[in-house]
């Protein structure tokens, strides 16, 4: 029986609807009003025009469509709607124009009319290059007619790459020149690829400005993106860097206990995990809740590893109380994050009255003879904008629901975290990483007063909860984060063991996410091996005892083709819910890899 959309998504909610309009070379897709993957003669030029309302906690606001047209013929193609929204920061609508010709011009112009007071952190454009762009040259027109000739960077910036735009120019292939033109507001760029989207954004209104702002009842704005296209393709653009792996062998998983959950008496199975994380706030220690972790560890032969979350004011008396908490647990190793990073700020910046970590790892060196990491409780552009001091390992976390809910941009993100790591290592040099959570939702906010409430049924930005997360599309999500972090990491902590991001439903039953956990728990230790690579697949491998194991994932809502992997002589489809691995029929040649759907390999090892 193939699987339907709970089994896919966790959700009834159907995917977004996408429509590919093409006016001669010119093509784009429209998906809720909305362009993505801009081409040019086959090749892509930008990854997206968008206009978002985003609320005072950065959430996408939906917007709702009506009076849609279309046209499309050989010389141009052209859409027009009205979108509203109606929601807590107010009522506001706007009236789209997209007309695209078959020349190498398409504009993209929203009037905006405020219904009521609207609050907002932003509203307005953004345009997306995508991240294969990183290192190519760009041009950039200023406000005062001036221009300057740079980069898009290569390692992740912290800052904005750049500021005071009017027009952006890059060539995304040998002979081609795309040149983008923003009217209607003050832009900036932004390096997205800090939140693991895969693209840099070009957006409008200043992150300088006063947040969240009022726009009044009444208001009417205009914005107009102007795309100018000119030339061919005379050879095929380069392939984006790759990150040269740092591991040659599976490292450990950690498994997180969820700060708003009770501790278990068990783990849904056994082998999930070399050892348990529990956060802890220095300021509040909870005896019973470490000791609850504590004897969870001890039943599952796992270690414990303390996160601890200071409040940086006083390092010696913060640190003589989190060695007098853990007195007596067999705490193994102890990350340090400051409270002060579970909200983000800028660069090279310190709160009044708080002081560096430095001291207060010092404080904790002379009290704890187990490792000590450091790093942030929330997400690598916190860890990219204020690194930690050097410690023995260092740690962050990514979430791929800032910017953007649909299922195509959340498996974008995937081709993004080799570059995270890459940044990572060069901000602490010969420091390893732990990277972790790598859940579809968020457990923090650090843009906001809190993540978004939803009933779990729906696609939101920075949501409390994600349906995709108990359903085969977050098992192939894991394989894939798995796959862009581990070759580089020394150890990683992707999941909670329960709540919104962890490895069982309500009822403790496992998701199908927590077979891949184990999967990849079991093989700590193992030789990793090359997986076989296509567009739309994540993959695994690696050797034991005389057995090559792949972890293939399908990330696309296509079914991916491959030839068959040398020496695999069986194979196993993960099924939906808490059933685990089912045999699946292994063809002679050629293998076709179901949408969403993620297959185990096995067979005899072959030789380096």
């Amino acid at each position: 029986m193939q699987p339907d959309a709970l089994d896919l998504f966790g959700t009834p909610e159907p995917p977004a609807e996408r429509r590919r309009l093409s006016a001669g070379p010119l093509s784009a897709v429209l998906e809720a009003g909305q362009l993505r993957d801009l081409r040019w003669h086959g090749t892509e030029v930008l990854r997206g025009i968008a206009y978002l309302l985003r609320d005072a906690s950065w959430g996408t606001l939906p917007v709702a469509l009506s009076d849609l047209r279309l046209h499309e013929d050989a010389d141009g193609f052209s859409v027009h709607y009205v979108a509203q929204a109606d929601s807590p920061a107010g009522r506001l609508s706007y009236r789209a124009r997209i007309e695209g010709r078959a020349d190498g011009t398409l504009a993209f112009e929203a009037t905006a009319t405020a219904g009521t007071d609207f609050l907002t952190n932003r509203t307005g454009f953004v345009v997306l290059h995508g991240d294969d762009v990183a290192g190519q040259p760009l041009r950039v027109g200023h406000g005062d007619g001036g221009s300057e000739e740079t980069t898009f960077p290569r390692r992740i910036s912290p800052d904005q790459p750049a500021i005071d735009i009017v027009s952006l120019a890059h060539e995304p292939a040998p002979g081609v020149t795309a040149e983008v033109r923003f009217d209607g507001g003050i832009w900036e760029m932004e390096d997205q690829r800090n939140w693991s989207d895969a693209s840099f954004k070009t957006y409008v209104r200043p992150l300088a400005w006063p947040r969240p702002y009022m726009i009044p009842a009444g208001t009417e704005e205009v914005q107009r993106v102007t795309l100018r296209l000119t030339g061919r393709p005379s050879a095929t653009a380069a392939a984006s860097a790759t990150v040269p792996a740092g591991r040659t062998t599976v490292p450990p998983l950690h498994l997180r206990l969820a700060e708003d959950r009770p501790i278990p008496d068990r783990l849904p199975r056994p082998g999930l995990a070399r050892g348990l994380i529990l956060r802890m706030r220095v300021d509040r220690p909870d005896a019973a809740r470490l000791a609850a972790a504590a004897a969870l560890a001890g039943r599952e032969g796992m270690s414990l590893a303390v996160e601890a979350i200071f409040p940086q004011r006083h390092p010696e008396t913060e640190a003589a109380a989190c060695l007098t908490a853990m007195e007596g647990h067999p705490v193994t190793e102890l990350l340090v994050a400051a409270a002060r990073d579970l909200v983000t700020h800028p660069s090279g910046t310190l709160p009044e009255d708080e002081v560096p970590l430095d001291p207060t790892l010092a404080a904790l060196r002379r009290g704890f003879g187990g490792r000590i990491g450091a790093g942030v409780p929330a997400f690598f552009p916190e860890f990219n904008r204020n690194p930690p001091p050097p410690a023995d390992f260092a740690f962050f976390g990514v979430t791929p629901l800032v910017h953007a809910a649909d299922d195509v941009s959340v498996m974008e993100t995937l081709r993004v975290l080799p570059a995270i790591m890459d940044s990572a290592a060069a901000l602490v040099p010969g420091v390893g990483l732990w990277p972790g959570p790598l859940a579809l939702a968020p457990t923090v906010n650090p843009y906001g007063p809190g993540l978004t409430p939803t009933d779990g049924t729906t696609r939101t930005c920075l949501a409390e909860r994600d349906p995709r997360h108990r359903a085969l599309f977050g098992a192939a999500h894991l394989v894939g984060a798995l796959a862009g972090t581990l070759p580089w990491a020394e150890a990683l902590a992707p999941l909670h063991a329960t709540g919104p991001t962890g490895l069982c439903d309500e009822d403790g039953a496992p998701l199908p996410l927590a077979f891949i956990q184990a999967e990849v728990a079991a093989a700590e230790g193992a030789r990793l091996r090359p997986a076989p690579t296509e567009p739309g697949l994540a993959g695994l491998a690696w050797e034991r005892d005389g057995t090559h194991t792949v972890l293939l994932a399908n990330t696309s809502a296509e079914p991916v083709e491959i030839a068959r992997p040398e020496g695999i002589a069986t194979a196993a489809r993960l099924a939906p819910g808490p059933r685990g691995w089912e045999p699946f029929n292994l063809p002679a040649s050629g293998l076709l890899v179901p949408a969403y759907a993620t297959l185990r390999l096995t067979g005899d090892a072959q030789p380096a």
